[in-house]
């Protein structure tokens, strides 16, 4: 029983003194050391909530407020908050504006890509009828030319055959030529005509005829071709012949 009342009495006698002191500091600090302290307090909880940002903006702005109004008045908390919207507001326009021009650069690019696809596709579009036609003239020029050497085929056959014939006929005629000279020459000689010179000379000739002949047309040939070049052309006859 004599300790509880001890004890007691201790206890007593702690919170008598601690009561003591906290008057005695009440009474060496006066109005203006609270108010700084105060101060001080708020300030540590403000620059604490500054670097506990995570804990949430509403801290930081309620811990803001609370020692910007009691240290400095409701015209300096008004005056900071004021410039500080304004410059979120500007940060954030700029933040949109730079945003909205690289936006626009990017629908002008592909505005610009547009156009060249659709350009590309009509310079296709013009290019496949390009091609078609192309194509088109071209089958009809092949299929000309396959007529055309169908037609040349058909006249190199036919004069095939007509010089086959006149090489036969020529043969033929020479055969005939060459037996019809050797039975004159029989004649000749039987009747004596080898006793007139003028018969001899036609007699030689006759012989040296075939092998003189083709040179001497030819020669004509070029003669003529030659003296055509310094004959007059008849302008009434071209023009009824165009």
């Amino acid at each position: 029983m004599g300790n509880k009342i001890g004890k007691q009495q201790i206890q007593t006698t702690k919170s008598l003194n601690e009561l003591i002191k906290k008057s005695n500091e009440q009474t060496a600090c006066g109005p203006d050391c609270q108010k700084e302290k105060k101060i001080q307090d708020l300030k540590s909880k403000y620059e604490s909530d500054k670097q506990n940002l995570s804990q949430g903006p509403e801290n930081l702005a309620e811990s803001r407020k609370s020692y910007f109004v009691y240290a400095f008045g409701d015209k300096y908390n008004n005056d900071y908050n004021e410039q500080l919207y304004t410059k979120e507001a500007n940060d954030k326009v700029n933040t949109m504006k730079k945003q909205h021009s690289e936006d626009v650069k990017e629908i002008t690019s592909l505005i610009h890509d547009y156009e060249s696809a659709y350009l590309y596709k009509g310079n296709m579009g013009d290019l496949s009828e390009k091609y078609k036609d192309e194509n088109k003239t071209l089958k009809t020029e092949i299929d000309n030319n396959e007529k055309t050497k169908a037609t040349n085929d058909r006249k190199v056959y036919y004069e095939n055959q007509q010089i086959e014939d006149i090489k036969y006929y020529k043969s033929l005629i020479k055969i005939v030529y060459w037996v019809t000279l050797v039975l004159y020459t029989f004649i000749f000689l039987y009747d004596g005509f080898y006793k007139n010179i003028k018969m001899d000379v036609i007699l030689i000739l006759f012989y040296i005829y075939p092998y003189i002949i083709d040179t001497i047309v030819s020669k004509i040939f070029y003669i003529i071709a030659y003296l055509k070049k310094y004959i007059p052309n008849n302008v009434y006859l071209d023009a009824t012949n165009m």
